[in-house]
């Protein structure tokens, strides 16, 4: 997707999608997309985070359409809101495991935990934070992911 159809999404988005609103009005945080590369903070991720000023990056090459940019966003605002809200150390194993819980719940597999039995939910939840959290701690993040999941899992602040 180019970066005007990526930001003209946002837009639309951050005016229309309830959870995006409610996970806005928690943080002053801007969205913006950039054609990202395969090397630095970027990575292959499909979004990072700046700290200062905060800003949540869309890489607009690694998204292919709407939802894609939705479940994204909801990702990364759910990471801000742990960061700065909850407090959660994202340098931790422990809190950037709990974290990806959270917004693997919310965004990835939120279609799975509206539709389906907990323990199918909970296995997409389990699968998709464990994937983002061994990319910074390779060998105890999985363990990290196991250990904080049934916690973290029915923390839904602020969306409850």
């Amino acid at each position: 997707m180019n970066k005007d159809n990526c930001n003209k999404f946002i837009d639309i988005l951050k005016n229309s999608d309830p959870k995006i609103i409610t996970l806005l009005n928690k943080n002053i945080v801007q969205i913006n997309c950039l054609e990202c590369n395969q090397s630095g903070i970027e990575g292959n991720a499909r979004a990072y985070l700046i700290d200062n000023p905060l800003e949540v990056v869309l890489c607009s090459n690694r998204l292919r359409n709407q939802n894609e940019v939705r479940e994204t966003i909801i990702h990364e605002l759910i990471h801000v809101y742990d960061f700065h809200n909850k407090k959660y150390n994202m340098f931790s194993c422990d809190g950037l495991a709990s974290s990806e819980i959270r917004a693997a719940r919310e965004a990835e597999c939120e279609g799975y935990v509206k539709y389906l039995p907990q323990f199918l939910s909970n296995e997409c939840v389990r699968y998709h934070a464990k994937q983002s959290t061994v990319n910074l701690f390779p060998y105890g993040g999985k363990k990290c992911v196991n250990d904080n999941l049934l916690k973290a899992i029915i923390d839904r602040d602020p969306l409850s």
